[in-house]
Parts: C-alpha cells; sequence; structure tokens
C-alpha cells in the first residue's frame, strides 16, 4: 500500500517561515519536507508495503521552522491506496 497527501500552509500564512512535515509510522520517518507558503500543495507518497497485515500507528507530524508566525498547516485528502 501507499500513502498520498499533500500539504500546504492555508491562505493568508504568508509571514510563516515554514513548517516541517513529516509521515511517520510506528515513530519512523517515511518522508519529510520543509513547505513554504509559496510551495502551495506539496505532494507526498510514502511506501507502507514493509507494514503489510501489520497494527500501526500513522502520524502526520507538523513543527514550525521558526517563530510559530502564521504557521497554519492544512493536509489535503490523505489516503491509503494499493500500489500498481
Amino acid at each position: 500500500c501507499v500513502l498520498e497527501t499533500a500539504v500546504g500552509l492555508r491562505e493568508g500564512a504568508e509571514k510563516s517561515n515554514g513548517v516541517e512535515c513529516a509521515i511517520e509510522i510506528n515513530g519512523q520517518t517515511l518522508e519529510r519536507r520543509m513547505v513554504l507558503y509559496e510551495d502551495g500543495l506539496v505532494a507526498f507518497e510514502a511506501d507502507l508495503s514493509r507494514w503489510a497485515g501489520k497494527p500501526v500507528i500513522l502520524a502526520l507530524i507538523t513543527d514550525s521552522a521558526g517563530p510559530y508566525i502564521c504557521d497554519w498547516v492544512m493536509w489535503s485528502a490523505p489516503r491509503i491506496r494499493e500500489a500498481p
């Protein structure tokens, strides 16, 4: 399976210094990116095949990249699909 989503800063967050966004499974980081307001929506994809049939804790993590000014993050339509 593959986790697909996108992340971005909402309208009005122009003053943000950026946000570190990550996808974690059972505390292990699979994907991490710095997201800036001007990036718009940034696509994320994480391969979940290692955990097929196992219980997991899936986390979508955000952390400010400096002062917490206008760090209004939005995760867009996360979904898990079968890999091709």
